[in-house]
């Protein structure tokens, strides 16, 4: 089978991270790099070793050579720039959110109905870690009876200090939520996954620590920095209770400013026979709870995980697999699922897809108008 031919745009940090996982997949070759900062993207043509580089977008959109796009660029961006890629009828990969609100990807939605053809995933890469998927199996399984309590958190401490400058801190640039937005639409999606049943209904209580920060400001002429202050009117963190549609009660908690943690995100889901508890900072590792016998530590090994999520594994038992790993489970699964002319209007993909991500942007929305009012807010069928 032909390989598919790759575009990328924009090399950050997420995007270096989408380049090594594109170099492993064997069914796809990167064909090309864009970026409008140029010299961003010199530095990374020669780190990468990237053979062929853009430093206009447009022409990498319409590069006819080109089958699928990965957007990693900032979330301001993303509406216009996947509404162009789908309408050029390339294949889309996109960063999250696929769009800064739920107006926005509504509209995105509207765009995709007219190419049924294309295939659209997001990078919700937690959900494709292959703990993650052996959690899902055994919930669906039955393992663990009936799902009655879900909870966990996902906490960092990346923006702790007044003088921690990243353009998520500022609402032109990320949209009108943040801690929830950026992490914990992660968390929201790896629970759903798990369950296997959607968030319906929300109450939350969100709060800012830090209304003033400080914006590094770099003289021109003499190479210092100087700090310029600017107010907060996004989250630092908070807490959610949630109602899921198959009557489980869940409980999550979100901080950007936790000394300590670096990427703890956790989830826990208490069935009425036995629990499962994952921890991402040690992803190759499953937590299993039981009320008349000795709790386990269940460590990855293929040979004992069930032949549905073999497909996310690769390495023998004792060999650490993690985030990396997800990310790549994600871009392949992905580029299977092109390759074996699945149709999102009837197969159902292990990645995440844009409706879920639209569903995501409409749980984030009323976890902030609870915020607000103080009042369980309830989502309307998707």
């Amino acid at each position: 089978m032909e390989k598919l031919k790759v575009g990328l745009i924009g090399i950050g940090y997420i995007g270096c991270a989408h380049v090594t996982a594109i170099r492993r997949c064997s069914n796809a070759v990167l064909y090309g790099v864009a970026d409008s900062n140029r010299e961003l993207l010199a530095r990374k043509k020669e780190e990468l070793g990237l053979e062929r580089v853009y430093d206009d977008v447009e022409a990498l959109i319409k590069d006819p050579e080109i089958d699928v796009i990965h957007d990693c660029t900032p979330n301001h961006m993303h509406l216009e720039l996947n509404k162009k890629i789908i309408r050029a009828g390339k294949h889309i990969f996109s960063e999250k959110p696929v769009a800064a609100s739920a107006e926005e990807s509504a509209e995105l939605l509207d765009v995709l109905k007219g190419y049924p053809d294309t295939v659209a995933g997001v990078n919700h890469n937690y959900r494709m870690n292959v703990m993650v998927q052996d959690m899902k199996h055994r919930v669906a399984a039955g393992e663990i009876g009936a799902p009655r309590l879900v909870y966990g958190s996902y906490l960092l401490d990346w923006l702790l200090y007044d003088t921690d400058y990243d353009w998520r801190l500022e609402k032109k640039f990320a949209g009108t939520s943040r801690a929830v937005a950026d992490i914990g639409t992660h968390w929201m999606d790896t629970a759903q996954t798990v369950v296997g049943s959607k968030i319906t209904e929300v109450f939350a209580s969100l709060e800012t620590a830090l209304p003033v920060r400080k914006r590094p400001v770099k003289n021109p002429e003499t190479g210092t920095v100087a700090y310029e202050e600017y107010e907060i009117d996004t989250e630092d963190y908070g807490a959610v209770f949630a109602r899921f549609a198959n009557g489980a009660f869940g409980m999550f908690h979100v901080s950007q400013i936790s000394p300590g943690k670096k990427c703890h995100l956790d989830l826990t889901v208490d069935g009425a026979s036995a629990s499962l508890h994952w921890n991402q900072e040690e992803a190759d590792r499953l937590w299993v709870g039981h009320r008349e016998r000795g709790n386990e530590y269940i460590f990855r090994d293929p040979k004992m995980l069930p032949a549905e999520v073999l497909p996310y594994t690769y390495m023998p038992a004792g060999h650490p697999e993690g985030w990396n790993d997800a990310v790549y489970n994600n871009i392949h699964a992905f580029y299977s699922y092109i390759q074996e002319g699945k149709k999102h209007a009837h197969d159902t993909p292990d990645f995440a897809t844009f409706e879920e991500c639209h569903y995501l942007n409409r749980l984030t929305e009323a976890i902030l108008k609870s915020s607000r009012t103080k009042q369980w807010i309830r989502l309307a069928e998707a």
